[in-house]
């Protein structure tokens, strides 16, 4: 063997040694990173605080982790999991218990008042008790057809799609009923 061809077989195995120790450092950290992003979100449900708990710069390393890493999406998914628990947790605190907020007098404190969260606690009985608490949405405008063929331009329609309005028209007459005529059939049990 050369000596030149000796010096890149040591170029080599050195240049090998030292990939196989920066995968090794990077392997680990990667793995550290990994479990510290996990803990930060699943502390706050964001994910640019775990970034920033993890010591990433940006979320997308986070995304490349859940596209590659089946174990990681699976962490991550209980990770979600724990954060809305925690989030639940302090949306409760401050709903139900409360918080102390001073009272100040002349620039000092003389005492304290208990401050409570109506909102969060809405939205507490909203999720746990959705039957009796959730939006409800009321009609009370008039029953009547409010589209008129008077506003519908039918010179530009064929003969053929003519012919299927007129049949549509002829269907919802048919089926048109007066709202006297539903509340006596409510009555009766048959509408």
């Amino acid at each position: 063997m050369t000596e030149r061809e000796e010096k890149i077989k040591n170029h080599r195995e050195k240049r090998m040694g030292k990939k196989r120790k920066a995968k090794e450092v990077n392997g680990r950290d990667v793995k550290s990173k990994k479990l510290l992003f996990l803990e930060g979100y699943s502390k706050s449900g964001i994910l640019s605080y775990a970034a920033s708990f993890a010591g990433l710069k940006r979320t997308r390393q986070h995304y490349k982790w859940l596209d590659r890493d089946p174990e990681y999406a699976e962490a991550f998914e209980l990770a979600k999991k724990e954060a809305g628990e925690h989030l639940e947790m302090e949306a409760f605190r401050r709903g139900v218990e409360g918080w102390e907020e001073p009272v100040f007098y002349k620039g000092e404190v003389v005492g304290h008042i208990t401050r409570y969260s109506d909102q969060l606690l809405s939205l507490l009985l909203k999720g746990n008790v959705s039957e009796k608490y959730k939006d409800r949405v009321e009609h009370s405008g008039s029953m009547e057809n409010t589209l008129s063929l008077k506003s519908l331009n039918l010179k530009n329609l064929s003969n053929e799609e003519l012919k299927n309005l007129e049949e549509l028209i002829s269907k919802a007459e048919a089926i048109d009923v007066e709202p006297e005529a539903i509340e006596e059939a409510d009555t009766v049990g048959e509408v």
